[in-house]
């Protein structure tokens, strides 16, 4: 049995020989290549400058916008995957490049709703202010308390 299994592996490394080559054997470029294209020589690809652009938007890469995978290009990716709990990788997909630009849309929203908050507290306290029966009641609250949501629970118990 023994003697059966040596020859069945004796004879999958004699098929596998010609397609597998040596690990001290040289790299022989391509025909017509005298050396290896060098990374500028590579055409860019529109997913890894689309995956570029969303990273600097979020201020996750600051590299030239060139579209290929270089080293700067993989540790931005690295380290987006690393903070937002995926799989880091390092590999541009049309998967993270959908997750990136889904990351950057909530910032955008998250960020157009804090203004819009900040914009109805003050229109509010204008508001209140203008009239003399809540005047006072304004002017009453501690420094720097807000009239959002997140300090409701520090007014006093008769509230607004």
């Amino acid at each position: 049995m023994r003697r059966v299994a040596t020859i069945v592996v004796l004879l999958g490394l004699a098929l596998a020989a010609p397609f597998v080559a040596p690990a001290h054997a040289a790299f022989t470029p391509m025909a017509g290549w005298t050396t290896l294209p060098t990374r500028e020589a590579l055409p860019p690809s529109p997913l890894v400058r689309r995956i570029q652009e969303l990273l600097q938007g979020l201020g996750r890469y600051s590299g030239e916008m060139h579209g290929r995978l270089d080293e700067y290009t993989v540790n931005a990716i690295r380290t987006y995957q690393q903070r937002a709990g995926l799989d880091d990788d390092g590999r541009p997909t049309e998967e993270l490049a959908n997750h990136i630009e889904f990351t950057s849309r909530a910032i955008e929203l998250g960020a157009r709703l804090d203004t819009i908050l900040a914009e109805q507290m003050r229109a509010a306290e204008e508001a209140l202010l203008a009239q003399p029966e809540t005047r006072a009641l304004v002017n009453q609250r501690p420094v720097g308390l807000l009239l959002g949501a997140q300090h409701v629970a520090q007014l006093p118990p008769h509230g607004l």
